[in-house]
């Protein structure tokens, strides 16, 4: 598959066309197909469009097959190579991971969301010694 310069959808933030593959796959509906395969669906505001682009995308492309993890360093390397934990080959068409790319590249806040107040530690802490 080949992306496609078509647009079936408007990108509910910015009003942005939503980019489409040839057959109309887009990257809300690729992202929900591929990731919530293995863990819960990140939504694109879970983290600021920096940490999505400087690190968790890039982090899990290597469990995709699509990015590389350099072994050659590592003691264990050749026990995670006989395990097969990183694909030798892309699991998804590198298309699709493009598109879920700038989904969340698009969707996600330019700075992180304010977080909501949490309770003040209490100290001494439970269980802890000081």
């Amino acid at each position: 598959m080949s992306l496609s310069d078509d647009v079936s959808a408007q990108n509910s933030v910015t009003n942005s066309p939503v980019a489409t593959t040839a057959t109309g796959l887009n990257g809300p509906g690729l992202s929900r197909a591929y990731c919530q395969g293995c863990h819960l669906y990140p939504e694109p505001a879970l983290l600021d469009r920096e940490t999505w682009g400087k690190g968790a995308l890039p982090y899990m492309s290597v469990w995709l097959g699509v990015g590389k993890f350099d072994l050659s360093r590592r003691a264990d390397a050749d026990i995670l190579k006989e395990s097969r934990v990183f694909p030798e080959q892309p699991i998804l068409p590198l298309d699709h991971w493009k598109l879920i790319n700038r989904y969340y590249l698009e969707q996600s806040p330019l700075v992180p969301l304010p977080q909501p107040p949490h309770p003040r530690t209490r100290m001494p802490l439970q269980g802890f010694r000081p």
